[in-house]
């Protein structure tokens, strides 16, 4: 895991260009609502915030 080193600004802006470059109608990200480096990464990149989710769950099936 790379989190705190500051690379989601450049994964962002490698990956949404080629996500785009296919077609899709939408693309969509998220984050833990108290990541805020992240968060201010996805709106320096265009992202816009639509919803909040304050908890997440790992399924393993």
């Amino acid at each position: 895991m790379a989190g705190g080193r500051g690379y989601v600004g450049d994964l962002l802006a490698h990956g949404t260009p080629t996500l785009a470059a296919e077609g899709p109608r939408r693309i969509v990200a998220a984050t833990d609502v108290a990541n805020a480096p992240t968060a201010a990464a996805f709106r320096r990149a265009g992202y816009s915030e639509v919803g909040r989710l304050f908890r997440y769950y790992w399924r393993t099936s």
